[in-house]
């Protein structure tokens, strides 16, 4: 079991993190995209996850986790 956040960035329609919930039992806690079709495909696959509708570069990681530990940062190609 993973303690910490999983964030997937340049999260697509949601294979990686689809991956990532086989890997380690649970969707990711963040989804970064700044296409809206991508991130609304996203969310139909994992709905309890938060998604951020932005562009990955510049997201303020300390606005969104805080001091939350991150266990696992997923960033695919852009």
């Amino acid at each position: 079991m993973i303690d910490g956040l999983i964030i997937d960035s340049f999260a697509g329609g949601g294979g990686a993190s689809c991956g990532i919930e086989m890997a380690t039992g649970r969707s990711p806690d963040f989804a970064i995209n700044h296409d809206a079709e991508a991130l609304a495909m996203h969310q139909a696959n994992h709905p309890d996850t938060i998604h951020l509708s932005k562009n990955v570069w510049k997201v303020d990681p300390l606005e969104h986790v805080g001091r939350r530990k991150v266990a696992l940062a997923w960033f695919s190609p852009d």
